[in-house]
C-alpha cells in the first residue's frame, strides 16, 4: 500500500507529464516529474546504481576543482568513492538531472494549474489508476562517462607525479567540469 506522500508525488508527476506543461521553464514541475520517473516503479536497479557511481564521481570532481595542491588532488584521486545516494534517492537524482536549487527532502505543496478549481469536491483515490501509464525511464551516458572518468582519473593520477605538468591540472579539471551537463528529456 502506497502512503499519501507517494501517492501525491506520482500524482504530481504525472499531471506535469500528461498536462505537457514539464520542460517549459518551471524547474519545480520538472524536478517533481522527475523525481516520480526515478522511483523503483519506473527505473532498473542496475540504472540506479549507474547514476550513483556517477553521482559520486561528480562529487570527486567537484573536489579535485577546489583545491590547488598536487598532495591533495593526488589523495582525492586515490580515494574509492562512494556511490550510495543519500535519502531520498529519487530526489537526489532529480536534482541533479534538473539542476534543481531548493530544498531537499521537497514539499509536495499543490501550486498553479495543480490547484483544484472546487476544493470541495473530493474524489476517492482509485488504486493502481496510474499502473502502466509511464514506461521504464532509460538512463543514457552513465556507464559511458564512469568509464571515460575512470581512465581520465588514472591519467591524472600519473600527470600529478610530474612537478611541471602538474601545475596546469587546476585548469584542465576546471575545464571538463564546465563540459558535464545533464539533460532531462519527455
Amino acid at each position: 500500500m502506497t502512503t499519501s506522500k507517494e501517492r501525491e508525488r506520482k500524482y504530481q508527476g504525472l499531471r506535469g507529464h500528461y498536462g505537457d506543461k514539464t520542460f517549459r521553464g518551471d524547474k519545480r514541475l520538472d524536478f517533481r516529474t522527475t523525481a516520480m520517473a526515478t522511483t523503483p516503479e519506473y527505473t532498473l536497479a542496475g540504472d540506479i546504481k549507474q547514476v550513483g557511481k556517477t553521482m559520486s564521481l561528480l562529487d570527486k570532481l567537484d573536489r579535485l576543482t577546489a583545491t590547488r595542491d598536487i598532495k591533495k588532488t593526488r589523495a582525492i584521486l586515490s580515494m574509492k568513492s562512494d556511490s550510495k545516494i543519500t535519502k531520498p534517492r529519487e530526489e537526489r537524482i532529480a536534482e541533479m538531472a534538473t539542476r534543481y536549487g531548493g530544498v531537499i527532502p521537497h514539499n509536495y505543496v499543490r501550486y498553479g494549474f495543480m490547484v483544484a478549481k472546487h476544493p470541495e469536491r473530493h474524489t476517492p483515490t482509485r488504486p493502481n489508476s496510474s499502473k502502466g501509464k509511464i514506461g521504464k525511464t532509460d538512463f543514457v551516458g552513465f556507464d559511458a562517462f564512469n568509464k571515460g572518468f575512470v581512465k581520465m582519473e588514472k591519467s591524472l593520477l600519473l600527470l600529478t607525479r610530474d612537478r611541471v605538468l602538474g601545475k596546469a591540472l587546476s585548469g584542465q579539471l576546471n575545464a571538463i567540469k564546465s563540459k558535464v551537463t545533464t539533460t532531462v528529456s519527455k
